[in-house]
């Protein structure tokens, strides 16, 4: 399942939104980055998604409330679709229309039913009939706000941070290695483990992870770290710690055709681990679709600009707009994270007084080119060493003064 398009009206900060997750040939996106300000709604779209998805009446519901939500199936769903559709009672709040292609479309239109409290009644029936033959969707979030949305049913799995549930994980890992131990008496538990951390290892081959899994206790698993020592899960600091849940996690599950949800990925991650998480999702499991919630330039610049979603604020209708990039005419792939910051974060790149600095030696050889007469260009100069001891000699803005200040003292020789 892939979503293909989210149009939300009234509800939380969204006036009205519309997310179109399809490229320029109308192909549903695999790949998804949702940016943006706090407070812009990029976890409030995916807390929205998997509401609905679940089957649970979204939190923020108002009487004026409308969403509308296509998913993407792939064809073995048409026909227990076709059959769920044709017995549902259609003075209900949901109308359901089918697309068949290639895909089947899934085209849910909701409406609160009016009652006290408001809900979506019936909500997690249609889901759980149309979804419980599916690889559940998976949803992570970073901090613990949402504790009251831990659990399991039937079609719907939520994977969480680390902190709350990586002992789960790892008990899930032992018990099925102990099972593998009983079911292949012929082979020694020794190969069995050494095969299981090596599989367990791939996940991570891509990633510069400095750490490594080299062995499983009765209770943990056993790392090597940088230097040599044995540590488990535990003593990880809290970047790998992460990054071990998520891969364990997602190995666990082996999401196919499953929804990966995924709110700032880059919490405690260095840069150059948040460089590589996207690829690192992608190849997990099969024909996925992977939506990131993010802050991180090194990820923005990770992703193509029709895969990147930027959730800013109209400054003329005080409404919270989705602007894709590649509509925008923005570039992204692979751009110094300086320009994601500037051009599309629209965040400063230099400290605050910092730039204020750099802006004031801008006008004094601003001043100096039209009136030369009234600047001392040692006083420049004298700036832009000052700020060359921080910026360092080869710093872009320090060679660009260096220039500007050799080419005013020729015209001052000439003049």
């Amino acid at each position: 399942m892939k979503i293909k398009k989210l149009v939300v009206k009234n509800y939380k900060v969204f006036d009205h939104l519309e997310l179109d997750f399809t490229d320029k040939n109308g192909e549903v996106l695999d790949t998804i980055v949702l940016a943006g300000l706090n407070g812009s709604g990029k976890t409030t779209v995916l807390e929205l998604l998997r509401d609905l998805i679940d089957g649970n009446t979204p939190q923020y519901l108002r009487v004026d409330t409308e969403i509308r939500l296509e998913i993407l199936f792939s064809k073995q769903v048409l026909g227990d679709a076709k059959k769920f559709i044709d017995s549902w009672n259609n003075d209900t709040f949901l109308s359901i229309e089918l697309y068949i292609n290639r895909y089947a479309i899934l085209i849910f239109d909701f409406k609160p039913k009016l009652s006290k409290p408001l809900s979506f009644e019936n909500l997690g029936g249609v889901m759980y009939s149309l979804l419980k033959e599916f690889n559940p969707p998976i949803y992570f979030y970073s901090n613990e706000k949402n504790e009251d949305i831990n659990k399991e049913n039937s079609y719907k799995v939520i994977g969480t941070s680390f902190s709350t549930h990586s002992q789960s994980i790892i008990q899930s890992i032992l018990g099925k290695i102990q099972k593998q131990v009983f079911d292949n008496p012929d082979q020694t538990p020794r190969s069995i483990f050494i095969q299981k951390v090596n599989d367990l290892n791939k996940i991570f081959k891509n990633l510069d992870v400095k750490s490594k899994l080299i062995e499983v206790s009765d209770k943990d698993l056993i790392f090597e770290s940088v230097n040599g020592q044995k540590i488990g899960f535990d003593d990880l600091s809290s970047g790998e710690k992460m990054l071990y849940f998520m891969g364990f996690t997602l190995n666990q599950y082996n999401p196919q055709d499953a929804l990966i949800m995924v709110d700032e990925p880059e919490d405690s991650l260095h840069p150059k681990w948040q460089q590589q998480i996207v690829p690192f999702f992608n190849n997990v499991g099969t024909n996925n679709q992977v939506i990131l919630a993010t802050h991180s330039p090194q990820i923005i610049a990770s992703v193509h600009p029709e895969s990147l979603f930027v959730l800013a604020i109209n400054d003329e209708t005080h409404r919270v707009e989705a602007i894709n990039m590649a509509d925008e005419h923005k570039h992204s792939f692979g751009v110094d994270p300086n320009r994601i910051l500037s051009e599309i974060m629209g965040a400063p790149i230099r400290d605050f007084q910092v730039q204020q600095r750099i802006n004031a030696l801008s006008d004094m050889i601003k001043q100096a080119e039209f009136n030369p007469s009234v600047v001392d260009l040692s006083n420049v100069e004298k700036e832009v060493d000052a700020l060359a001891e921080d910026f360092g000699k080869q710093d872009a803005t320090i060679m660009r003064f260096r220039n500007e200040l050799r080419l005013l003292k020729r015209k001052t020789v000439v003049a």
